[in-house]
């Protein structure tokens, strides 16, 4: 399978090299170069690639913006490890009075 893409490659490559040799033979001459649709018929049609927008994309701004800390947050995360660790101790307690 791979083989026969690596071949349609290969055979890609050698039917646009002899378009360009026969290109430089016919300018040499002196003949007007075809129409480039008379010379990649057999060739599936070429993707274009996207333009560029008119508009360029908005400059990032020149310093970062200062993490802001939300001590009201900490505090809700310090009581709730706080309560933690003293359920924790009424219930070892509880089992070293019981066991």
């Amino acid at each position: 399978m791979w083989n026969h893409h690596r071949q349609a490659r290969r055979d890609s490559r050698k039917r646009a090299m002899r378009a360009a040799q026969a290109r430089a033979a016919r300018r040499g001459r002196g003949e007007p170069a075809p129409a480039p649709e008379a010379e990649t018929a057999e060739d599936p049609p070429q993707v274009e690639e996207p333009q560029p927008n008119a508009a360029p994309d908005p400059e990032p701004p020149a310093e970062p913006l200062p993490v802001q800390h939300d001590p009201a947050g900490n505090l809700v995360w310090v009581g709730l490890v706080l309560l933690t660790l003293i359920l924790g101790g009424f219930m070892a307690a509880l089992l070293f009075m019981l066991g």
